[in-house]
């Protein structure tokens, strides 16, 4: 879907299945661990140049969105787009018993400009807070799942 949307962009696909059966024009698929961050520096060099646009359509666990995003963030290239979807439906089997939501982290931040996650180190959190140009939270349109406020987050790297 990303190829066809994104028509002259080369697409990244990370999963911790394997999909090196797939072949699809312009994208490569790796295989890897949201949550393992030899994995997401893995998938940094195989890119190997700045990232312009991110989507973290991974696990929806809590504690991946913000360790992939503490990681990966500082590769995305100046005024790169870093998304975070699905924020309003954690998958709860993942999720740690009492783990910060993202959009709450996220919400917190947009207010306050402190970066406060269990899952991001002081050294990530203070490269976000200096290298963050925007936030901007969003709505989901899928009324289905009860509260769809602030589902989809877009920072922008200055």
């Amino acid at each position: 879907m990303w190829t066809e949307y994104f028509k002259r962009a080369y697409v990244f696909g990370f999963d911790k299945d394997d999909f090196s059966g797939v072949n699809i024009t312009r994208c490569t698929i790796v295989r890897g661990d949201v949550s393992v961050e030899q994995d997401l520096i893995a998938l940094t060099k195989l890119v190997n140049r700045p990232i312009t646009i991110l989507i973290d359509d991974a696990s929806h666990a809590s504690h991946h969105q913000q360790f992939a995003l503490g990681t990966i963030f500082p590769f995305l290239s100046s005024g790169g787009f870093y998304a975070i979807e699905d924020m309003h439906w954690p998958y709860a089997k993942q999720e740690p018993l009492g783990a910060s939501k993202t959009r709450e982290v996220l919400r917190r931040f947009s207010v306050t400009g402190i970066m406060e996650s269990p899952y991001i180190s002081a050294n990530q959190r203070r490269y976000l807070e200096n290298n963050t140009e925007s936030l901007t939270l969003y709505d989901s349109l899928t009324a289905s799942t009860g509260d769809v406020t602030d589902a989809l987050a877009i920072i922008v790297k200055k």
